[in-house]
C-alpha cells in the first residue's frame, strides 16, 4: 500500500494513513471470510476468529515495518527529511488557522512553536537510525490495526443457526 502511495506521490498527504487503515481494515475482513469459508466449514463464532485476527495484524505490520526499513534505506534515503519538511509545514498552517479563529498570536509565541517543530524535526536524531525508524512503525502499526483485530471478527462472523443444522443433518 505504501508503495503505491509513494509512487503516485501521496504517501506525505494526512490523508492517506486513514486510506491505509481502511483498506488493511476490508483486507483483514476478507482474510477472515476466506478462513471461514476454507477451515471453518463456512460458520464462525466471534471467539474462533481472535487469534488468526491478532496474528494477521503482527503479520501485516511485520511486512509494513520491512517495508518501510527498505523504503528509507533503499528505495528513497531522502524521504524522512521530506517528512520533517512536511511536519514544519503543518504547524505552520496549525498557526495560521489558530490566528484566524483566536486572533493574532503574539510573535513570540509565534516563534516559539515555529522553532520547537523545527528543532524536533532536526533533532529527531533516533529517528533518522532506519531500523529505529522501522521499529516504531512496526509498533506504530500494531497500536493502530490492534483494534481493528477486535472488531474485524464481529463482520466476518457467521453463527451456524438451528435451521442450518437441521439441514446438515437431513442431507
Amino acid at each position: 500500500m505504501n508503495l503505491v502511495l509513494y509512487v503516485t506521490d501521496l504517501l506525505l498527504k494526512g490523508w492517506a494513513s486513514y486510506l491505509t487503515l481502511f483498506i488493511m481494515f476490508g483486507a483483514l475482513v476478507g482474510a477472515l471470510f476466506m478462513y471461514r469459508g476454507e477451515h471453518l466449514g463456512g460458520y464462525a463464532r466471534y471467539k474462533q476468529f481472535i487469534g488468526v485476527s491478532l496474528l494477521s495484524v503482527v503479520i501485516a505490520s511485520a511486512i509494513s515495518a520491512i517495508f518501510w526499513f527498505i523504503m528509507i534505506t533503499v528505495i528513497d534515503t531522502t524521504i524522512l527529511d521530506q517528512m520533517k519538511e512536511v511536519s514544519v509545514e503543518r504547524t505552520l498552517k496549525a498557526m495560521e488557522k489558530m490566528e484566524r479563529i483566536f486572533g493574532e498570536i503574539p510573535e513570540e509565541q509565534y516563534e516559539e512553536a515555529i522553532d520547537q517543530a523545527i528543532d524536533k524535526a532536526e533533532n529527531g536524531k533516533s529517528l533518522n537510525v532506519p531500523w529505529v525508524n522501522a521499529l516504531l512503525g512496526f509498533f506504530g502499526n500494531l497500536f493502530m490495526l490492534l483494534p481493528l483485530a477486535f472488531l474485524a471478527p464481529v463482520f466476518a462472523r457467521k453463527i451456524r443457526s438451528e435451521e442450518d443444522t437441521h439441514l446438515n443433518q437431513n442431507e
